[in-house]
């Protein structure tokens, strides 16, 4: 069979595992290495699409951003309240007067490269049970928004056109299933059990 180069997607955190690591970076990265993936994890955005993100593309009081995104067009990106505080708090240690959003040690924009050795080497030193890209958190954020909102919201998060290219990026979780695999008769039937057990007690 003709091998489809989509047929083994990246992995994608958990939530307890999202969190472990934001909060291994948190602690142990300086402010502008936890912004970066900060923003990765809770906007979905591609690396590139980072690294073209000026200061003047950025309205943290109106809670967006102007992204250019694949496809040349600029898309409104959603901040939460969180991300809004890391990017006040990364903007406040910065005294240089480049227009880039992350500048590297020579006040030049940090290169994609930059990020994806980032998110790699922190997933690891935050002991994640599987090898971190900037891929799989992008994998992340729409697994969760789509399990939480549903897809459409998802595509609308993720700035695509068409649905079904945001359910290659979906996944769902295992708490997706719990409610219907309840309905399942062979937990029905262990349900019932265990009911008419604690009745005769």
């Amino acid at each position: 069979p003709k091998f489809n180069v989509r047929s083994e997607l990246p992995d994608y955190l958990s939530e307890t595992e999202l969190r472990k690591l934001l909060e291994y970076a948190a602690k142990n990265k300086t402010t502008r290495d936890f912004a970066i993936i900060s923003l990765l994890a809770s906007t979905g955005l591609r690396p590139k699409e980072i690294t073209s993100i000026k200061l003047h593309d950025i309205y943290l009081n109106k809670f967006y951003m102007n992204v250019r995104v694949k496809g040349g067009w600029v898309k409104k990106t959603a901040l939460s309240i969180a991300m809004v505080n890391i990017l006040t708090n990364y903007f406040s240690s910065r005294i240089d007067e480049s227009d880039a959003l992350f500048i590297n040690k020579k006040g030049r924009t940090v290169s994609t490269a930059l990020l994806q050795h980032l998110v790699k080497d922190t997933g690891k030193d935050a002991d994640l049970s599987k090898p971190l890209t900037c891929n799989c958190l992008r994998h992340t954020f729409a697994t969760h928004a789509a399990d939480k909102h549903g897809k459409i919201t998802a595509k609308a998060l993720m700035g695509h056109k068409r649905l079904c290219t945001t359910e290659i990026y979906t996944h769902l979780s295992p708490r997706h299933f719990k409610g219907t695999m309840r309905e399942h008769p062979i937990d029905n039937m262990f349900n019932t059990k265990n009911s008419h057990e604690a009745d005769s007690d």
